[in-house]
């Protein structure tokens, strides 16, 4: 009996301290994880790094996670998940079943330009040029949900500060609008968003009377204005490129 008791207590051992790098087998190929301590349940990837298709490599930052082991149960994974890289700093609870529906609940994201300029595509750099270092952004998704194939359910809100402050809301019915408060800078738009993650926002960018001849500079290399002296700027693409 003694002898049961003790291989069933390693086992136990085994189960609750398992470590972190025995998740590395099981990582998405793009995803690297040089440094991964802790355990399976709670843990950290510091150094993480991310190969693209063409081989070349970007830093992520560091992720921390903390694994719900009841969940492993129902056959799905529930966590807790963090991330860091430079100013971006961001949380959510995330869940995956076994059939490959999952679901996001209270991310939210805050990030300066400077930082997210690391992981945003070529187009969304270019928007940023010019605003100052000390304006940022801050996403917030209540609740998301899908499959491997669609995005069933988003709703949200980003919040960002350029010139003005200005929110975007996501609804649930693949509707939302752009508007925009204070500064120079003035945005409104609406976006129209698909299951498959393809997105479209008809944007349309009116600056103030006391807008600086610099930003003016720079809404003229976007093309000439309308005839309300409005820029209008179709930005498209698929929710999964926006950072790449």
């Amino acid at each position: 009996m003694p002898i049961s008791l003790f291989f069933i207590a390693c086992l136990a051992g085994i189960i609750v301290w398992a470590p972190a790098a025995w998740l590395r087998p099981v990582l998405p190929n793009a995803l690297v994880c040089p440094d991964l301590t802790g355990t399976v349940w709670q843990g950290e990837c510091r150094n993480a790094v991310r190969i693209d298709s063409f081989g070349s490599r970007s830093t992520l930052g560091h992720f921390r996670w903390k694994l719900s082991a009841s969940s492993l149960l129902q056959l799905a994974i529930d966590a807790e998940v963090e991330w860091q890289l430079e100013n971006l700093t961001a949380r959510a609870e995330f869940r995956q079943q076994s059939d490959g529906h999952w679901r996001v609940r209270d991310l939210e994201l805050v990030s300066d330009y400077q930082t997210l300029s690391l992981l945003a595509d070529r187009d969304l750099r270019r928007l940023w040029l010019l605003v100052p270092r000390s304006q940022g952004i801050r996403l917030q998704v209540p609740l998301a949900f899908g499959n491997p194939k669609e995005i069933a359910h988003l709703q949200g809100e980003l919040h960002f500060s350029a010139f003005g402050d200005h929110t975007l809301i996501i609804r649930p019915d693949e509707r939302g609008e752009l508007g925009s408060r204070g500064g120079p800078l003035q945005l409104t738009g609406a976006l129209d968003w698909q299951r498959d993650g393809r997105y479209r926002l008809a944007l349309k960018i009116r600056l103030n009377p006391d807008a600086d001849v610099t930003l003016r500079s720079a809404l003229a290399s976007f093309g000439a204005a309308n005839a309300q002296g409005d820029y209008d700027l179709t930005l498209e693409g698929s929710i999964w490129s926006l950072l790449r």
